[in-house]
């Protein structure tokens, strides 16, 4: 469970970093953060439920997230190793 979490955290931080632009800029990625965010925090203080009860949500974004077409500031390679990743 923290695996997936700290994963999430550092995808989302590397794919900001290299794009340097805001995360809405790029609906895909902010739907992943909003479900990412409202269930590690909880996690990170012990609730558990938020992140059980919407693992699936999580995965589903994520796979939105990958398919979807990036923003030009974000269409970089390294950010698509990233996502594959």
């Amino acid at each position: 469970m923290k695996k997936l979490g700290l994963f999430a955290i550092l995808m989302v931080m590397s794919v900001l970093a290299m794009a340097q632009t805001k995360p809405n800029d790029w609906k895909e990625l902010s739907a992943f953060h909003d479900v990412m965010s409202e269930t590690f925090h909880p996690a990170e203080e012990g609730k558990l439920e938020p992140i059980k009860s919407r693992s699936g949500e999580m995965v589903n974004a994520a796979k939105t997230w990958k398919k979807s077409t990036p923003p030009t500031e974000f269409n970089k390679p390294e950010i698509q190793t990233s996502l594959d990743k």
